[in-house]
């Protein structure tokens, strides 16, 4: 895995009180990584499609977008990767046009298409059981638009956002009542582990008080997460590790992962999941749910 990306650090109005710089003792042999979107705060229909920015990418007006959020609420949970909700906007918004007899969504270019064909269209009624690396990379290539393509756009919406209105940015992102209290008062060593960007991520914490050093927050483009649990467990040779993760899929992969076996995994039933999947969670032998009255107690010496 390449070497954590370094970001400048966003700064933002705090809330009240001091903050709390993490990983500074070592009182708790527990070492505690945590995802960051569905985990500490909860992402709203605005974060999960910033609302400048990408809209070079979606071809559509944002009247068509206002009557598709509620869609894009119920398909949070199959979302690995924020720049996901581009291609998933596209998919409702070319539903929602040809049920109305209109052409879909132009791709940025055709050049492609007449040789390999139109790529499938996948339903999303389907899409919790459908989801996955194959559908994504299926729909991006049916629209024309790279990985790259698609990350920057949606890094660049979330800047220009957060340039225009920082305070609007900060105020759509809501950390779940109790999180940030019971993570500042945890005494062992705490890494973030996101497909955030890493700057977004840092700016979120440090507006919910908690100061995490950019170099215990892995964001995108630090590899898997199951990767970056390895190399924190080699890190801390001889303490517990402990990932808290709002998508059992990801813990699932960690499962999967012979080398990880001693690392203790916890679903958050708070976060961005269904009840079927907090079904799976529960009957994984590995896997512990907890929810939110938990975690203090967790996180405790």
């Amino acid at each position: 895995m390449s070497q954590q990306q370094q970001h400048p650090q966003l700064h933002g109005q705090g809330r009240e009180g001091s903050s709390t710089v993490l990983g500074t003792s070592a009182r708790n042999d527990n070492v505690f990584a945590f995802d960051f979107d569905g985990t500490p705060p909860v992402a709203t229909s605005k974060t999960a499609f910033p609302p400048v920015g990408a809209g070079q990418l979606i071809d559509a007006t944002w009247h068509v977008l206002s009557s598709i959020l509620d869609k894009m609420k119920e398909l949070r949970p199959i979302v690995e990767t924020g720049y996901e909700n581009i291609l998933l906007v596209r998919l409702l918004i070319e539903e929602s046009r040809k049920s109305r007899g209109e052409q879909r969504l132009s791709t940025k270019s055709s050049s492609t298409m007449p040789r390999l064909g139109l790529p499938v269209l996948y339903p999303s009624e389907g899409l919790f059981d459908s989801w996955g690396p194959e559908a994504r990379d299926a729909l991006a290539l049916r629209y024309d638009l790279s990985r790259e393509e698609l990350v920057d756009a949606f890094g660049s919406a979330r800047d220009e956002w957060m340039e225009a209105d920082f305070q609007g940015w900060l105020g759509a992102n809501k950390f779940y009542e109790g999180i940030p209290e019971a993570i500042s008062a945890c005494e062992g060593e705490v890494y973030v582990i996101t497909t955030k960007q890493t700057r977004f991520a840092s700016a979120l914490l440090e507006h919910a008080g908690i100061k995490v050093p950019l170099d215990r927050i892995f964001g995108l483009g630090t590899g898997p997460k199951a990767g970056v649990l390895a190399q924190l467990q080699t890190k801390h040779s001889g303490c517990t590790l402990v990932f808290l993760e709002d998508r059992v899929e990801t813990l699932e992969a960690v499962c999967a992962d012979s080398k990880l076996e001693g690392v203790r995994l916890y679903l958050c039933d708070w976060g961005f999941n269904t009840a079927a999947q907090r079904a799976r969670g529960e009957s994984n032998g590995r896997v512990t749910v907890v929810g939110t009255g938990d975690i203090a107690g967790l996180l405790a010496p």
